[in-house]
């Protein structure tokens, strides 16, 4: 029996496009050149809350990565997802969490397993936890297909993701990778907010 394909919520793909839109023309064009003919017309083709295929994503992420260099991969990434935060798909959720929790970084990163489950499939599981402090957050991301994908792109993206939470609770902070297995396909961040 064929294994499944992980899939990613087209929107995510879609805006990650729509992203690169703000590099340069020569960075655009270097991107391109580095997919195959149709890719951007398959991203396009289906409605934001479809699916996509791991592989269709992966080839646009990557493609970035090889130009951009992961600084500006992570920091691409954070302006993707603060475009998605904005969109019905999310916009409902950051809704939900500011009533129950209140809009700080506490009540995004106890629900961040709930938005990763809501944007992926078959990409494995993400847990999180406040430190008593509470003004920072461990997240962990296990059981991540990297045999199959680049694993350091998607770290890189994650890690943008993550930060772009933090302008949504009015806070300033950062997101540090801290632990990276990619034999295991795993990946702890620590988020440190003020």
């Amino acid at each position: 029996m064929k294994e499944e394909e992980p899939t990613i919520r087209a929107a995510q793909t879609q805006m990650l496009l729509q992203a690169t839109t703000g590099l340069s023309e020569d960075e655009q064009r270097a991107i391109l050149a580095k997919v195959s003919p149709g890719l951007v017309a398959e991203i396009h083709k289906n409605l934001p809350v479809s699916w996509h295929s791991m592989s269709l994503h992966m080839e646009l992420s990557d493609a970035i990565r090889d130009v951009v260099g992961p600084q500006r991969n992570v920091a691409l990434w954070q302006t993707t997802m603060e475009a998605a935060w904005s969109r019905p798909l999310l916009r409902g959720f950051v809704d939900a969490v500011g009533k129950v929790f209140g809009i700080g970084p506490e009540g995004l990163i106890k629900q961040s397993p709930r938005v990763y489950g809501h944007l992926t499939r078959g990409l494995g599981k993400i847990t999180s936890e406040v430190r008593s402090s509470a003004s920072s957050g461990v997240l962990t991301l296990e059981g991540f297909p990297s045999r199959r994908y680049r694993f350091i792109c998607f770290v890189e993206g994650l890690q943008g993701c993550i930060q772009s939470a933090l302008p949504l609770t009015r806070r300033v902070g950062t997101v540090t990778v801290v632990d990276r297995d990619d034999a295991r396909g795993s990946v702890r961040y620590i988020a440190e907010w003020s």
